[in-house]
C-alpha cells in the first residue's frame, strides 16, 4: 500500500485471505483514552492489487485484509485507525525496497512473494455522514496493479488505477489531518529471513528476492 499521506520466478506464495481475516479488535489507541472515545465504525474488507512503496519506487503488489475503525472522540474530531495483514509479490527487476536512492538501486532478482501486517493512525476532522454500513464485511476491492507496473521508479510508475478510498465511504465530502496529533504507522514485510520495515519512526532492513 501507499506509504501514509501524513509521513514521507519463485513460485508465489499463496495465502489464503479468509485465514487472515482480522479480528474485530476495538480498543482505542492509548493516546485516544483521554477523549472519551465512542467507536462509531468497526468494518473490514479483501484488498488486492494495492500497489506498495518503498524508499524509490513502487516495488510489490499487495494483498490483504483491511480493518478501519474510528472513534469519535470528546472534542469532535475522529481517531482512525487502519489495520493490514496479508501478502505481497514482486518482480523481476523491480527495485527493492530498502534501496538507498541516492545510489546504485538494488533490484528483485526473481520473482518472489512474502508476509505482511501493519497499522497506522490518526486523527481526523471531517463531516461523518456514512455511505456504507459501519459494523462488518464492506466488500472486496481490486485497486488494479500488476506485476509490469512495478519496474521503474516513481516517476515512470503508474498504479492503482482502480483505487478505492474506503474512508469516503463515512467522510464524503472529504477530512483533514488534525495538526499536532500523533499519526504513527508500522508495517513489517517478511520474506526468507530478511526484514524490510517501514514506520513512522523511518525504513529500516531490505528485502531483495
Amino acid at each position: 500500500m501507499k506509504r501514509p499521506a501524513f509521513a514521507k520466478t519463485a513460485a508465489p506464495i499463496i495465502i489464503s485471505l479468509f485465514l487472515l481475516t482480522p479480528a474485530l479488535l476495538v480498543s482505542a489507541p492509548a493516546y485516544a483514552t483521554n477523549s472519551s472515545p465512542k467507536l462509531v465504525v468497526n468494518v473490514t474488507a479483501k484488498v488486492t492489487g494495492d500497489a506498495d512503496s518503498g524508499g524509490c519506487s513502487y516495488w510489490a503488489v499487495d494483498h490483504y485484509n483491511k480493518q478501519i475503525q474510528i472513534w469519535q472522540l470528546s472534542d469532535g474530531n475522529f481517531l482512525v485507525k487502519e489495520s493490514y495483514k496479508g501478502f505481497w509479490q514482486t518482480t523481476t527487476g523491480a527495485v527493492s525496497p530498502g534501496a538507498d536512492c541516492t545510489k546504485d538501486l538494488p533490484v528483485e532478482g526473481m520473482t518472489a512473494s512474502g508476509t505482511f501486517s501493519g497499522t497506522l493512525s490518526f486523527v481526523a476532522t471531517g463531516t461523518f455522514s456514512p455511505t456504507e454500513q459501519t459494523n462488518g464485511f464492506i466488500g472486496s476491492f481490486d485497486f488494479g496493479t500488476t506485476a509490469s507496473d512495478l519496474l521503474g521508479t516513481y516517476s515512470t510508475q503508474t498504479v492503482n488505477p482502480t483505487y478505492t478510498d474506503m474512508l469516503t465511504f463515512y467522510f464524503p465530502s472529504g477530512f483533514s489531518y488534525v495538526p499536532n496529533t500523533p499519526s504513527p504507522f508500522t508495517f513489517t514485510y517478511h520474506y526468507q529471513g530478511q526484514t524490510w520495515v517501514d514506520a513512522s519512526s523511518g525504513l529500516t532492513g531490505n528485502i531483495v528476492t
